[in-house]
């Protein structure tokens, strides 16, 4: 689970910590670990629950888009 949360922290860095990324951030932590659990329960291995978990994260900017946050 180590690798998920610096995951989501890096990909985070960037951007401010307001209440609207914090709880952003922690909604798609917990759903991504949901994911990576139940993917290792159907027989993946660590790296492999890893990689798809992370390849249907989708991007910063897509993040940004959702909470209205331009770049300037």
């Amino acid at each position: 689970m180590d690798k998920l949360t610096n995951y989501i922290e890096n990909v985070f860095a960037s951007l401010l910590k307001t209440k609207e990324v914090v709880e952003m951030k922690l909604n798609m932590l917990e759903h991504m670990q949901d994911k990576y659990n139940a993917l290792l329960v159907q027989g993946k291995n660590e790296n492999e629950a890893f990689g798809i978990v992370v390849a249907g994260f989708g991007s910063i900017e897509e993040i940004k888009a959702e909470l209205g946050i331009r770049d300037t």
